[in-house]
């Protein structure tokens, strides 16, 4: 598993240990799925064009539940305080 220091911070609902950055310096997706929102960088963004907020608003509705069946969500997880972490305002 990698260290803190490499993990990437999800902008669609704040999720702080993606192994990746969402996207690449060339710009790319990193294709990795955000365990917590469900989000696919690459897919949902280029392919399905769906934005950063409108992702973030439909994970809100729905409730935020942990979207991962495999990932288990951290201890104590609030997914009030780690949205709280990221800029509405995102593509």
């Amino acid at each position: 598993m990698s260290s803190q220091a490499n993990k990437h911070r999800c902008p669609v609902c704040g999720y702080p240990d993606l192994l990746e950055p969402p996207r690449t310096e060339a710009g790319g997706g990193s294709y990795e799925i955000c365990p917590c929102c469900g989000y696919q960088y690459g897919v949902d963004d280029d392919d399905r064009r769906t934005t950063y907020l409108a992702h973030r608003e439909l994970w809100v509705k729905n409730g935020m539940r942990w979207w991962s069946r495999g990932i288990r969500a951290p201890k104590n997880w609030d997914p009030q305080a780690q949205l709280s972490t990221v800029a509405s305002g995102l593509r």
